[in-house]
């Protein structure tokens, strides 16, 4: 009867650890090196740890708080869960691309703003509200930038557009905005925000 050789497997467990006594990778000399630094630098401070995942960064910070938690006459442990606000910054972009849309929206649906407006004026509040303000895309002055006698437009809400077109070359007599998109059908006005007919 032959006998089969038994092979022996040995397997880690990927968690964190909770207590020293589990630590087979020396975590506690990192740990050490780490209580050195906090127990001898003046705060403020901030301490980073970084690394691949699964490489045992939760275990150094909990073999660390629990050495701090211990001497909790001397140390104040306050945790604080970083994944709860992973999503935040996505957060604030939306409400940036939001408030960008929000300007051109209003202006449109509410043309008497332009009259709060110069043109140039205009032009920096789109910009610092986030928009790519561009030279005028056809006719005469196609392609000329506003400092040098142009127009500009700007893009909004997906199809919206709103354009400033000075007198120069206008075919309308003078200058005029131009607003446009599916919801409000395309309509020009005065610097006043009057609707201009065509």
């Amino acid at each position: 009867m032959d006998k089969k050789k038994k092979e022996k497997k040995y397997f880690l467990k990927d968690s964190e650890l909770i207590s020293i006594d589990d630590d087979r990778f020396n975590q506690k000399d990192v740990v050490d090196n780490l209580r050195l630094i906090i127990e001898n630098t003046n705060p403020p401070y901030n301490i980073a740890l970084i690394g691949k995942w699964g490489i045992g960064k939760s275990s150094i910070v909990n073999l660390l708080l629990d050495k701090y938690r211990k001497d909790s006459d001397n140390y104040i442990v306050q945790e604080i869960n970083a994944w709860k606000y992973e999503k935040e910054s996505d957060k604030i972009e939306e409400r940036k691309a939001r408030e960008k849309n929000e300007l051109a929206i209003r202006i449109a649906e509410h043309p008497k703003m332009f009259q709060a407006y110069t043109p140039e004026g205009l032009k920096k509040a789109l910009e610092k509200a986030g928009y790519e303000v561009k030279p005028l895309g056809r006719g005469s002055l196609k392609g000329i930038p506003f400092e040098e006698g142009g127009g500009f437009r700007v893009s909004y809400d997906g199809d919206g557009y709103l354009q400033y077109h000075p007198e120069t070359n206008s075919h309308h007599g003078e200058a005029y905005y131009k607003t446009s998109s599916g919801r409000t059908g395309t309509k020009r006005y005065n610097l006043n925000g009057d609707k201009k007919n065509d």
